[in-house]
């Protein structure tokens, strides 16, 4: 059986037939992100024909530019810098995220960072917000039990969010447990696998394009959240940070809204609504829309 946990449901006739059109005409992407930020409950967008999704500059044959907006390069910042206490807040990946990320920030589709092994990780604002519903909509029935954690390896199963009695098995390396006496790991160094179509189609692209990269999908993310709480009960063991910050209900109100936008006589797929999720965390803020984990430098 095939169902959808991350969105409504409604085809192009229900949309048309359940709600009024908002008579708006946008003419690039951060303009029909605000429209969309601003749509009513009762209300849907149709975009003319004629719009095309701002292409920021794209490699040849692709849509859209696929180069992420750089958060840090810690190959270059280097370990002694970023291992020097005083400066733990000015280096920290969610500290970085919310101060990159500011107003203003060039809305491509992908944020990410270099870690200390010259590999890129990226992840997308919209799999920020299906992990985060995908690891709400089943916290209580991923037993905390079957987290395996040794050393710094983690693997847990995570239901698929669109097909029902399918799981997924999400392992990470890297993963950052520390010891309590341990002044500072980051999850720079974060790698991860899963077997799922994000995976494997998406990142595969982009590794046409741009090499040797880890793309985080939202079930990896579910299970870095499922993993971080179970963590944090425990007394002998805690996670040092967590770089996939939670959406606030605003940017899951956006990605619902954006369910209501037709673009010639189809719904947005994943790429366009997540590319509007990156504009309007241009437009409001990345802090506006997501909120970091983190209290300090250890959860709490």
């Amino acid at each position: 059986m095939i169902y959808n946990i991350y969105g409504s449901g409604l085809g192009v006739k229900e949309i048309r037939k359940s709600f009024t059109m908002k008579n708006v005409h946008p003419e690039n992407n951060k303009q029909l992100a605000f429209a969309v930020d601003n749509l009513k409950s009762d209300e849907y967008l149709q975009l003319s024909d004629d719009y095309e999704f701002v292409k920021n500059g794209r490699a040849s044959g692709l849509r859209y530019d696929l180069r992420p907006t750089n958060i840090c390069d810690y190959t270059k910042l280097g370990k002694e810098r970023v291992r020097k206490s005083n400066d733990v807040y000015d280096v920290a990946i969610d500290t970085l995220i919310d101060k990159k990320l500011s107003k203003g920030f060039n809305p491509r589709p992908y944020f990410g960072w270099m870690g200390f092994d010259h590999r890129k990780r990226i992840v997308s604002y919209l799999a920020l917000v299906e992990g985060h519903i995908l690891w709400k909509k089943f916290r209580d029935e991923i037993d905390s039990q079957n987290v395996g954690i040794h050393g710094n390896n983690a693997k847990l199963k995570i239901p698929s969010g669109t097909v029902k009695d399918k799981s997924y098995t999400v392992k990470f390396g890297n993963f950052p447990v520390v010891d309590s006496n341990e002044s500072l790991v980051l999850a720079v160094n974060l790698h991860s696998e899963c077997g799922c179509e994000k995976k494997f189609y998406e990142g595969n692209l982009y590794s046409k394009y741009v090499n040797n990269i880890n793309l985080f999908c939202q079930h990896e993310i579910a299970a870095y959240h499922k993993i971080y709480d179970h963590l944090r009960e425990c007394n002998d063991r805690r996670l040092a940070i967590n770089p996939f910050a939670e959406p606030r209900q605003k940017a899951i109100d956006f990605v619902y809204k954006s369910d209501r936008v037709i673009y010639k006589g189809n719904l947005l797929n994943k790429s366009e609504k997540n590319l509007l999720l990156a504009n309007i965390c241009s437009g409001r803020g990345f802090s506006e829309l997501f909120k970091s984990n983190n209290s300090g430098l250890y959860a709490e």
